[in-house]
């Protein structure tokens, strides 16, 4: 299974970022991923469209914050930003939902002491705030983080929002970390703990001579009775804090080194997301010259930038560059220095299915950590260890399915799709839930989980068979797999008795690669969605046989037999 792109990590931010507070009350700097570019530090075109972002988004106007808000409910939300305003488009429908998940409640306190870091963390009221900057004063964030909502949706192009209601749109939320915050201004170095801040606000906009209060969401102490277990945050901590803006069209996808033999998964890129001339640094967006950075995929400069402490650096030489013998040990470094998903990976590397107990229990309790901190992929690798049946007494298909239902919520479609298997198999009495992990599943995976979600769908023994929905997922999985396009094909013509939609799938299988052509030659012979042309039929066969056998030469092809005696009997 090979994973997207992705950006670094929301749930590593969060992790990283909450040791900003020294011992001796001082506030440390904001501490967090983000590609935020204010029009004082770099301009719209810099961003627009093209970049990934992670604004905070504590300063978004009241009624915007409500429709972001009861937006998200609704399905995924698509956006208008440049890099100094956010619109939201409402009424721009794509596929896809949001699930949420928590985590242990986290205080984070943030001190913006100049210009630069409000462009960069705070960009839709910089401008305005940088006033509050004079006479030695700061910009300081309480924030608390509980959880999160995602989507398993990784990529959306240009032409699957068009028409009048997507105008102008930019990029989708990804997801969007939730909890509650205070925004307020104090004399620089003194702006107390994060309670503090709160309590300023709480007590009717009160100040003091080195704290003014400013504005609010969300209740610390509804936030304190948060359960990371819980379905859903509670009704006064779930105000969204940071939003990950995935730009249309994606971004570049990095290709990692094959596997290393214990598993067919690879790992994706972490992606450094912040604005031309600064560098990720232990969450922070900076321009400190000697601070550990997150390195590009493939850059040389990996291994040097883990050295200096960037578990994000650690990740990518794990993943790009490190020898096959090192890639455990990086992974390994990541997943201690923060980077959540780095425990799924260092347990993948080292996982031994032959072991019955002690080796694998210990790999255990460390990707246990990457999901209990957040890490979606870390949530799925602990399901498929917790269910292995060669793992001995560390065995336990319910706590299996309990991880893996936790990464599909954080945005793992490889969780949703190993849940939606797991009841399918063994409580069929729930078939609504199958229904909805697939489709979870199809949402983000470009690994075939549509072709599944139309096989369920379109199975007579399924309850509620819905063939159109079955013959959605089969376009969605030719689609994203054109090699998968004859095979869907099949299921909507022997399945769905939709010959029109099977012959237009094969066609676009074919019309991708002469070797997806066979199915297409079939359906010509047959008279499947079109007109009887044995002639053609050959033809379309003969194609298939040449790009097979331009491939590998001894090989019989079918193909090269169907372009020679045709069907016989048919």
């Amino acid at each position: 299974m090979k994973r997207a792109t992705k950006p670094t990590n929301l749930a590593a931010a969060v992790v990283i970022g909450l040791t900003t507070v020294s011992c001796g009350g001082k506030v440390g700097e904001a501490v967090r991923p983000n590609d935020i570019t204010g029009s004082a530090a770099l301009g719209a075109a810099t961003c627009a469209g093209s970049k990934l972002a992670k604004p905070y988004v504590v300063d978004i106007a009241p009624a915007l914050r409500v429709e972001l808000e009861t937006s998200m409910k609704r399905g995924v939300v698509v956006v208008a930003y440049d890099c100094k305003n956010l619109r939201i488009l409402p009424k721009c429908k794509v596929h896809g939902s949001y699930d949420y998940a928590g985590v242990p409640m986290k205080e984070q306190l943030v001190e913006m002491a100049n210009q630069d870091e409000l462009n960069v963390n705070i960009p839709f009221s910089a401008g305005k705030l940088g006033a509050e900057l004079k006479s030695g004063n700061s910009i300081n964030l309480a924030l608390v983080f509980i959880g999160q909502r995602a989507t398993t949706l990784e990529r959306l192009d240009h032409e699957e929002v068009t028409g009048p209601s997507c105008e102008g749109a930019t990029h989708f939320i990804a997801d969007a970390a939730l909890g509650a915050f205070a925004m307020g201004q104090s004399t620089a170095g003194k702006a107390g703990a994060s309670g503090e801040l709160f309590g300023t606000i709480g007590a009717s906009g009160s100040s003091s001579s080195t704290r003014k209060a400013m504005t609010t969401d969300g209740s610390l102490e509804a936030c304190k009775t948060s359960d990371p277990d819980a379905p859903k945050p509670p009704a006064q901590c779930q105000s969204p804090i940071l939003v990950t803006l995935q730009p249309l069209d994606g971004v570049p996808k990095p290709v990692p080194p094959p596997g290393d033999g214990k598993s067919s998964a690879t790992a994706s890129a972490l992606i450094d997301p912040c604005p031309t001339g600064f560098a990720l640094s232990k969450g922070k967006c900076t321009k400190a010259p000697d601070a550990p950075k997150a390195c590009a995929p493939n850059s040389p400069s990996c291994k040097d930038e883990c050295a200096k402490g960037s578990s994000e650096s650690c990740y990518n030489y794990a993943t790009f560059a490190a020898p096959r013998a090192e890639r455990a040990t990086y992974y390994k470094k990541a997943c201690d220095g923060g980077t959540p998903d780095g425990c799924a990976w260092y347990g993948r590397a080292l996982w031994d299915s032959n072991a019955k107990s002690a080796a694998n229990n210990e790999l255990i309790e460390v990707v246990r950590k990457g999901c209990t901190q957040g890490g979606a992929e870390s949530c799925s690798a602990l399901g498929d260890f917790l269910d292995s049946r060669e793992s001995g007494p560390s065995a336990n298909h319910k706590a299996g399915l309990k991880s893996w239902e936790r990464g599909c919520a954080l945005g793992d479609w490889v969780g949703c799709s190993s849940a939606a298997a797991y009841y399918r198999a063994f409580e069929p009495s729930d078939p609504a839930r199958v229904t909805a992990l697939y489709e979870r599943a199809c949402t983000g995976s470009t690994e075939g989980s549509c072709g599944l979600l139309a096989k369920w769908l379109a199975d007579p023994a399924t309850p509620n068979r819905d063939p159109e929905g079955a013959a959605r997922a089969a376009r969605m999985e030719c689609k994203s797999d054109p090699g998968q396009c004859e095979d869907m094909a099949v299921l909507v013509h022997e399945e769905l008795k939709k010959d029109a939609e099977a012959f237009k799938l094969a066609k676009a299988g074919c019309d991708q690669h002469p070797k997806y052509c066979e199915q297409l030659g079939k359906f010509q012979w047959q008279g499947v969605g079109t007109a009887k042309n044995e002639p053609v039929a050959k033809q379309t066969w003969q194609k298939t046989c040449d790009a097979q056998k331009a491939t590998n030469p001894k090989n019989t092809w079918p193909a090269c037999y169907l372009a020679t005696k045709g069907m016989l009997g048919k």
